[in-house]
């Protein structure tokens, strides 16, 4: 099954000791043409359809990350699982980041009215998946998103 054709990623983060503003990524790179679109779970059941805007700041680039995010092409399809949630971004052509942890040292104005300084040793655990179209599959309408992660 597809069970056996990933890899399981387990990073341990702690930024407790930096005493600047600091933000640390998990970026995966690959030769796959999404061409800006990507796809995020919006509550661990439903996909929906994203696109990189790159008139916007990096960070307006960044959506929850439910249980799994993915990118495509015609031929490939790099799917990340994640544990835990967390953010999510494709900031560049093939490129999957999911943010791990931030520490600032002003408060980022939203919502907390403090600085970030409460970082904590954490264990984030990933399944990534990648995927080749099989040649008789029916392609998906590119304008429907559907809930699942298969072309089933």
């Amino acid at each position: 099954g597809i069970d056996g054709k990933g890899i399981e990623i387990h990073n341990l983060v702690n930024i407790e000791g930096i005493n600047d503003n600091y933000e640390l990524a998990m970026r995966i790179s690959s030769d796959i043409n999404n061409q800006d679109v990507f796809y995020t779970d919006l509550n661990g059941i439903q996909i929906i359809k994203r696109k990189r805007l790159n008139r916007l700041p990096l960070q307006a680039n960044y959506y929850p990350l439910s249980s799994s995010a993915y990118i495509q092409d015609e031929n490939t399809r790099l799917t990340i699982l994640s544990a835990q949630p967390l953010g999510f971004a494709s900031l560049s052509g093939g490129q999957i980041e999911v943010m791990q942890d931030r520490r600032l040292l002003q408060d980022d104005n939203r919502g907390l009215d403090q600085p970030v300084m409460d970082n904590k040793s954490t264990l984030a655990i990933f399944r990534i998946h990648l995927e080749t179209r099989v040649p008789n599959c029916k392609k998906d309408d590119a304008n429907k998103v559907w809930g699942s992660l298969s072309d089933i």
